[in-house]
């Protein structure tokens, strides 16, 4: 094989080599991730009912907002 060639596979498997090695971090990082997690993957559980009827009873949030388009009388319509 002429040189140039060489020096062309050499490169190619440099690189090659490097995103192997780039890849098995990835891998053992990510085993190391789930390891880290519960066995039940955090399953959804909903929360009791409260039952405080003071906070139930609470006004919503934009009680006291005005409206932002309130009607009012046309003087022209008559």
């Amino acid at each position: 094989m002429a040189p140039e060639k060489d020096s062309e596979i050499l490169n190619i498997t440099k690189d090659l080599q490097k995103r192997m090695m780039y890849l098995e971090k990835k891998i053992d990082t990510l085993i190391q991730q789930t390891q880290g997690r519960p066995q039940g993957g955090g399953r959804y559980q909903p929360r009791p009912y409260s039952g405080d009827k003071e906070k139930n009873d609470r006004k919503p949030f934009y009680s006291g907002v005005k409206k932002p388009f309130k009607k009012k009388s046309d003087s022209r319509r008559t």
